[in-house]
């Protein structure tokens, strides 16, 4: 076919309708084609359109292509073979838990190198004196572990498994042996020295709902043994029978979990206090109830739900593999696929221009800027080439002032720079790879063709419809003006609307009214009545009785109606004033309406128009042959 000057092959044709099918099902009938034609040849017709108004040159347009043409990407360039095996690594580690202490030695607030190395002494210290039994690993934990949270016990941390730490940090405890400690290693916080106690099989995740009985350590010992007894009291009347669900709504003080039944989320060893732990893990059958439990925000009353054991890899892998792609030990895997990429675009870099560059930048810490600097470095020099493209000193220069956004160089000024170009080696070597991956994957090039078109449509719509019949205030009300009769008020009320699933609930509100309280009123004293609650919703504005499956027999303005009841809901209705009789809307009440109305009177002007400019020419003997019964 030709729409316009653009000519459409028969296949081209064929890959939207099949991928626009409903849930995969093609129906390749005469008449659904044909139904299918009229848009699509709409759809070619306002793509051209765009292109001659050079709709894909605006800037939002450019840089929304852009952005999903490096989302899209990013998938592509993943090395998915490295991702999997860290993922199978982790499924390995988690059938294990691991028994762990720490000595933790934070990096220093300035987190500069020479201080970095004062602190990587102190940690070395640390180790010699444990290791050479000067010092019991307990005891150097006590003395200069920085991890308020553990250093009192010794360092411990209780059972871990994969996944629960950074990379780094797991490394070490799944390859020291039990009984043994760690030589000195970096994490992204600091230094440690690991001690693994034991291991076990992996127990899995469990599942429990809770009561918390509220009693935080600064409350007092009056407070905590009056919380004890309580807790202690409601253990024994709910391993009687008693509701543990109604015991959660009337008695627990967690307002997090209160509302869902106590439950909360499964969670596994290391999550939680180790003896909330012990308390869920020991529990072995589902609705058996644990003796209050202490944490430091009261005591915890137990009912478990479900154990969870460890699954199969392939239950876990998807899982795993989304886990492993927001962990850490992902740079391994991006950086791996970055020097694959390196190699591919024929990465050319000339260090010598960035040493000048460096220079000019020590002699003239407190502003350095393209402009000014000048007559340290030639700007015009080729600092790098990707793919035989040539990339400037300038380039760079003008990418680093845009990060440093002008603050004085202080201090580390050559690392600094090389972090900085680091990261501007790599958008280059990105956007030269994102355009050899347009040209080379033609999966890729579709899809983001496809999104081009797709943005570009929806530019068109939005300028041409929707947005213009929000903003073009005279051409909707001459819209309204000449169709207002359409917009009408059926017989209705204003007032305020009760409404439950509960016919009982109203029958409360209407026995309240009865006695003399004012309606909204009424519902309010219902609302705060804890011991007998009810679920009313309540509304106001005007409506039209049909909304409700009402009429005006019977209504009285200020008094409220009879329940009516409709599709499994029960209604009152409280009409401050009544409109028996239909009445014209005005162009603020029909808005919405009017708004949809006239974005249609647009989209078919628009459509004619169209039709008008880009002829369609249909190949009849070729589109016969797409039809099937």
């Amino acid at each position: 076919m030709e729409v316009g000057n653009i000519k459409v092959s028969k296949d081209e044709f064929l890959k939207m309708y099949e991928n626009n099918s409903i849930k995969g099902k093609v129906n390749y009938s005469e008449d659904a084609i044909r139904d299918y034609l009229n848009y699509y040849t709409l759809y070619r017709m306002k793509l051209q359109e765009a292109r001659e108004l050079q709709m894909d040159t605006v800037t939002a347009v450019k840089r929304e292509i852009e952005h999903y043409k490096k989302q899209l990407a990013h998938s592509y360039l993943k090395d998915k073979t490295i991702n999997e095996r860290l993922a199978k690594e982790a499924y390995q580690r988690l059938k294990e838990e691991v028994e762990v202490a720490h000595i933790f030695i934070a990096f220093p607030m300035n987190n500069d190198q020479r201080s970095k190395n004062i602190f990587r002494q102190k940690i070395d210290s640390v180790y010699n004196l444990v290791n050479t039994k000067k010092m019991t690993f307990e005891e150097a934990a006590k003395t200069f572990s920085m991890d308020a949270s553990t250093a009192n016990n010794g360092g411990y941390l209780g059972y871990i498994t994969a996944l629960q730490t950074e990379h780094t940090f797991e490394e070490k405890f799944y390859n020291t042996k039990p009984g043994t400690i760690s030589e000195p290693f970096a994490s992204s916080q600091g230094f440690h020295i690991v001690k693994v106690l034991s291991r076990r099989p992996n127990r899995g995740q469990v599942q429990v709902q809770q009561i918390l009985i509220s009693a935080p350590l600064s409350a007092g010992a009056e407070k905590d043994k009056e919380a004890k007894a309580k807790a202690s009291r409601l253990v024994a009347e709910l391993r009687k029978g008693a509701s543990f669900d109604q015991y959660v709504a009337t008695y627990s003080e967690d307002r997090f979990s209160k509302n869902n039944k106590g439950e909360l989320a499964p969670f596994r060893s290391g999550d939680v206090s180790k003896a909330l732990e012990d308390a869920a893990f020991g529990l072995k059958k589902p609705g058996d109830i644990s003796d209050p439990v202490k944490s430091e925000f009261g005591y915890h009353i137990l009912r478990l739900v479900k154990k969870i054991p460890v699954g199969s890899y392939e239950e876990e892998s998807k899982d795993l593999m989304r886990k492993v792609e927001q962990d850490s030990r992902s740079i391994q895997a991006h950086e791996a696929k970055q020097e694959e990429i390196r190699a591919k675009v024929n990465l050319i870099e000339h260090k010598e221009v960035l040493a000048k560059i460096k220079t000019a930048a020590k002699e003239h810490k407190e502003k350095f800027t393209l402009y000014n600097e000048q007559q340290q470095y030639d700007p015009n020099a080729v600092l790098l080439s990707v793919a035989g493209k040539p990339f400037y000193a300038r380039d760079f220069v003008t990418y680093f002032e845009s990060v440093n956004r002008g603050r004085p160089l202080l201090s580390n000024t050559d690392k600094l720079i090389d972090d900085i170009y680091s990261n501007y080696t790599n958008n280059v070597i990105n956007d030269v790879r994102y355009e050899q991956l347009y040209a080379e994957n033609k999966d890729f090039r579709n899809m983001v063709n496809d999104y081009n078109d797709a943005i570009l449509i929806y530019e068109m719509n939005s300028s041409r419809v929707w947005k213009r019949a929000n903003d073009d205030t005279l051409g909707l009300n001459d819209f309204y003006q000449k169709h207002k009769s359409k917009y009408v008020w059926q017989p209705g009320f204003e007032g305020r609307v009760f409404q439950s699933k509960e016919r009982g609930d109203l029958e409360k509100l209407l026995a309240k009214i009865s006695q003399g309280t004012e309606p909204f009123r009424a519902y309010e004293e219902l609302a705060a009545d804890q011991a007998n609650r009810v679920n009313i919703a309540i509304q106001d504005g005007r409506y039209e009785f049909q909304k409700f499956n009402a009429t005006a027999a019977g209504m009285q303005e200020n008094k409220p109606s009879a329940i009516i009841s409709s599709n499994g809901m029960f209604t009152v209705i409280v009409p401050r004033k009544l409109y028996p009789a239909p009445v014209e809307k005005s162009l603020e009440e029909a808005k919405g309406f009017v708004v949809s109305d006239y974005q249609e009177y647009l989209e078919k002007e628009w459509s004619a128009s169209l039709k008008k400019k880009y002829p369609v020419k249909v190949n009849e003997a070729v589109l016969k042959t797409i039809f099937k019964k």
